[in-house]
Formats: C-alpha cells, structure tokens, sequence
C-alpha cells in the first residue's frame, strides 16, 4: 500500500489532465475515509476546491491501494460531504466510501463526466428525515382529497 501525500482521482490513477479517450462507462476510483474537517480555497482558473483532512484510502481501477491526510473529491461529493461536516461533531468525522465512475459525454469539456455511487448507506440529518416524514403526510393528505 502506498502513502500519499493527498487522494485525488487523478493521484491514485497516476494521470494528469483527465482521462484519455473514454468510450464506455467505467469505474476509476474507490475513494473511501473520515473527514475530520474541510478547508474551502477559490481560484480564478479552478473555481471552489475543498481540501478535506482526516484518513482516506483510494484504490484505482486495477486494486492499487494508497493511503492520505488529505483528500479533494468531484461535485457533487465534496459539497455533500462539506455540508456533512458541518453538522458533524468535531471528533467524530464524518464516514465516506464512493465509487467513482466516468461515463462518455461528448457535451463536457474533458469528453465525459463523473458519477459517484455511495458504497455505504447514506445517514439523512434529523432536518431532512423531519421534511421527508412531513412532505410524505402532505402527499398522503392531498391524494386523499
């Protein structure tokens, strides 16, 4: 297993400036950890970029195993999970581990898109539960009318 100094989906495959000629949906990355906290950085040529610290592990699609401090995931993860910590208890962290798959476009720059499938169930915070369990009686009220 390799220690990194950082997992990204570029780091654990060894490539830089993406993927080169995508024609068939693909899985490139397992990317899973504890964030322990985020730190937001906003650049002119990237846009918002989140460097998440805590332990993470990434494997390529061949199996290859590196782990990291620091982690930076694709859209949506890294919203998702930034707008996780901060719900978060500092101590605990937060759990994660998501395949990442690319996926032909020809609309998008690079010439495909990432999606990402959560491995783990998903935990919905007590306030989307609460809106969820309230927008269900809603939709039962209004059929019943």
């Amino acid at each position: 297993m390799k220690i990194a100094k950082k997992i990204t989906i570029s780091s654990i495959n060894k490539i830089r400036g993406g993927f080169k000629d995508v024609t068939k949906r693909e899985r490139v990355a397992t990317i899973l950890g504890v964030a322990r906290s985020g730190k937001t950085k906003i650049s002119d040529t990237m846009g918002a970029s989140t460097c998440f610290l805590g332990e993470f592990k990434g494997i390529d699609k061949n199996g290859e195993e590196s782990v990291a401090p620091l982690c930076y995931l694709p859209e949506p993860m890294q919203s998702i999970l930034l707008a996780q910590l901060q719900g978060a208890p500092e101590t605990s962290g937060v759990e994660f581990a998501v395949d990442f798959i690319v996926v032909p476009d020809e609309l998008a720059i690079l010439g495909y898109t990432i999606d990402s499938e959560s491995l783990i169930e998903y935990t919905q915070s007590d306030i989307l539960k609460s809106l969820t369990s309230r927008l269900k009686s809603q939709q039962t009220i209004e059929h019943k009318k």
